[in-house]
C-alpha cells in the first residue's frame, strides 16, 4: 500500500468483491490495474503489458536486499495484487516463494484481474499471516517480507513484540526481514528500539510515495559499496528499472 498522502485512484472501477473486511476493488485506467480496499486507498498497481515490472517506488525499494542476499527460499506476507509476488517469480528463478494473504476475495481478484503467475515455485496460503508464521519452524525462510496492511492502513500488529520475535525465530542466522511501513512510524522511538534489539543492523528508505522501507539483519553484510552500485546497476538491467537512486538513498 501507498501512503493515503499519494493515493489517489485513476481509471473506472470495473469489478468489487465484499467480504467480511469490506471491498476490493479493482481500477482499469487503460495501462494499468490498480488494486483497492476503501475509499482512495491504493494497495496494488500492474503495468498490464509488464505484469513483473514494479510500478511503486516503496517496491521498488524492497527489491534492494536483493543486492545484499541471494535467497532460496522466502515467504511474502500480504498479497495485494501480486505486483511483488510477480516480480520476485519471474525474475529469481532459484527463488521459491510462499505468499499469505487473509482475504479469499483478494487472492481471487489477484488472479483474475492482476496477472496472478502460475508457477510450481509459488505457493499461495489463504490465511492470518500472524498465526501462519507463529505455527512455522525456527529456521524456515532466508527472506521474509512484511507488506501488511487493512483497509484502516497499516496492519498494526506487525509492529509489535510477537511479530518481531517471531521473524527472528523463523529466519536463517543470515535471513533478513523486509518491511514496509508508512512514513509516520519512523519517528517512533518504541519501533526503532524494538527492531533494535532484535537484528544488529538496519537499512532504512523514506520512499517518494511516503512509505518507510526497513531491510533488517543480525550481523553486517560482507558487502563493499562499489560491488552494491555495480550489483545494483545490473539488477536493473534485469528488472527494468534503475535501482542505483534506491541504493543511493538508503541509509
Amino acid at each position: 500500500m501507498i501512503s493515503n498522502k499519494m493515493s489517489l485512484i485513476p481509471g473506472k472501477e470495473i469489478a468489487c468483491i465484499y467480504d467480511q473486511y469490506g471491498p476490493v476493488r479493482v481500477f482499469d485506467d487503460g495501462c494499468r490495474r490498480h488494486l483497492s480496499f476503501g475509499n482512495n486507498d491504493e494497495q496494488s498497481c500492474i503495468n498490464k503489458a509488464k505484469p513483473a515490472l514494479l510500478q511503486y517506488d516503496y517496491n521498488r525499494s524492497m527489491m534492494l536486499v536483493m543486492l545484499l542476499c541471494q535467497p532460496k527460499q522466502a515467504l511474502l506476507l500480504g498479497l495485494g495484487g501480486g505486483s511483488l509476488c510477480h516480480c520476485l517469480v519471474t525474475y529469481f528463478p532459484e527463488l521459491e516463494l510462499t505468499v499469505v494473504e487473509l482475504r479469499e476475495a483478494v487472492i481471487k481478484m489477484a488472479k483474475q484481474y492482476f496477472a496472478l503467475p502460475q508457477n510450481p515455485r509459488l505457493r499461495l496460503v489463504n490465511a492470518d499471516a500472524l498465526q501462519f508464521i507463529s505455527e512455522l519452524e525456527d529456521d524456515s525462510y532466508d527472506l521474509l517480507f512484511s507488506d501488511l496492511y487493512i483497509t484502516e492502513g497499516l496492519e498494526a500488529r506487525q509492529l509489535t513484540v510477537a511479530f518481531i520475535t517471531q521473524t527472528v525465530r523463523v529466519l536463517r542466522a543470515d535471513g533478513f526481514l523486509v518491511m514496509n511501513a508508512l512514513f509516520e512510524y519512523r519517528t517512533d522511538k518504541i519501533m526503532r528500539t524494538l527492531l533494535l534489539e532484535h537484528f544488529d543492523t538496519l537499512y532504512e528508505r523514506v520512499t517518494k510515495d511516503g512509505n518507510w522501507v526497513i531491510i533488517a539483519c543480525n550481523g553486517q553484510p560482507k558487502v563493499e559499496k562499489k560491488q552494491l552500485k555495480q550489483a545494483a546497476k545490473h539488477l536493473s538491467e534485469t528488472l527494468g528499472f534503475s535501482l542505483v537512486e534506491q541504493l543511493r538513498q538508503l541509509d
